[in-house]
């Protein structure tokens, strides 16, 4: 695979070569970081916290701060509002909610000497934001707010408390899932507000959360018409059509990744691979946190060759019913979004989902999305 880099471009360098002008960066991305991105901001980005225990300050003063605020967390569930917001504790709402604070500690107290664990979100002006796990209350909780599962949040919540609420039931999850050390097996324990965890086994044994790199990518065919999609056999969500996606392989770069998996699933080549943008997903499989990265590939043919004992379908789906099932994946029919799917052969994923933006952000274009002089071609798998 020693020709990919090589012929692998930059996304600016793609559009550049298309003829068209570049496009206008998208907001919210663009202005809070200064970086340039050309799909939408994507859900869970936007998160306005300055992440961790930062400039000096300990867990102790965050905690003491008269500021501070703590956000309970089960699961995927965080807690919410009457309004359908994020509902925040304050220091002084704790004991209305029978918990205790001891800000030596990095847990909360409740029903007498059960341990809540803490974990630092971050900065947010003078006030510090913590996700606080009551996953262990039982039935007899406090008068804790109503927990949601944040998946049914992502078309409700503004964009910036989606993004905290996806940070702190990813860092939950994490911490939940590595109470002992996979090294030696010995319990660990919270540590730096819960920056990572610390074997109590063995000092040298220190975790640190992770996030799975996934590839989704949007295959168009040889003519630049049509885009592949597909639906694994174990997906859930009905009649969906959604793009090509896997996990990247430890020592695999991400187009190596995307070659792979098109093959895996589709029996296809590529000729090209442009990466375009990405979109952190803290509830994926597993309870783990991934990171979607979009592609956008060229096939060297139509012809599909589909894996059956992964997929359930693999098709072409021309660029005309791309845009009208574009149109309808916010519809109330939609099953992702309640409905029963009445009238719809198929549904593509919501606008919260990248592979959405990736078919959309195809879609939109009347040609392919390749210059047609692209030489040479990348190596074959």
């Amino acid at each position: 695979m020693s020709r990919l880099r090589s012929v692998t471009t930059t996304l600016v360098q793609t559009l550049s070569r298309l003829g068209g002008s570049t496009p206008t960066p998208h907001s919210n991305l663009s202005r809070m970081r200064g970086c340039r991105t050309f799909m939408e901001d994507q859900s869970f980005t936007g998160n306005p916290l300055v992440r961790g225990l930062r400039r000096g300050a300990t867990l102790e003063t965050a905690l003491r701060s008269p500021g501070a605020r703590f956000l309970p967390v089960s699961e995927r569930r965080v807690g919410v509002d009457p309004d359908g917001g994020l509902a925040w504790l304050t220091p002084g709402s704790l004991a209305g909610a029978g918990l205790r604070l001891d800000p030596g500690a990095e847990h909360l107290a409740a029903q007498g000497e059960i341990e809540l664990p803490l974990y630092t979100l971050g900065l947010d002006r003078e006030a510090w934001h913590f996700a606080v796990d009551v996953s262990s209350l039982g039935p007899e909780a406090p008068a804790l707010p109503r927990l949601a599962e944040v998946r049914s949040l992502m078309p409700l919540l503004p964009t910036d408390q989606l993004a905290i609420a996806g940070q702190a039931v990813a860092l939950a999850q994490w911490h939940a899932a590595h109470a002992f050390c996979p090294r030696c097996g010995a319990p660990t324990r919270s540590a730096e507000g819960g920056a990572r965890r610390q074997c109590q086994g063995d000092a040298a044994h220190r975790l640190y959360p992770r996030t799975d790199p996934v590839v989704i990518m949007l295959v168009e065919s040889a003519d630049g018409s049509a885009a592949l999609v597909g639906r694994p056999l174990n997906y859930r969500a009905g009649n969906m059509l959604t793009c090509l996606s896997g996990f990247v392989d430890q020592g695999e770069s991400i187009e190596e990744a995307v070659l792979r998996e098109v093959a895996e699933e589709a029996g296809l080549k590529l000729a090209r691979v442009e990466i375009l943008g990405s979109q952190p997903w803290p509830i994926g499989r597993g309870g783990s946190c991934e990171l979607m990265i979009g592609c956008v590939a060229k096939a060297t043919s139509n012809d599909i060759d589909m894996d059956a004992a992964e997929m359930a379908i693999v098709q072409w789906l021309p660029r005309e019913d791309v845009r009208k099932a574009l149109k309808n994946s916010g519809s109330a029919a939609s099953p992702l979004n309640g409905g029963d799917g009445a009238g719809m052969p198929f549904f593509l994923p919501p606008p919260y989902a990248i592979a959405h933006h990736l078919l959309k952000s195809w879609a939109e274009r009347d040609g392919s999305w390749f210059a047609e002089a692209q030489t040479p071609a990348l190596a074959r798998i």
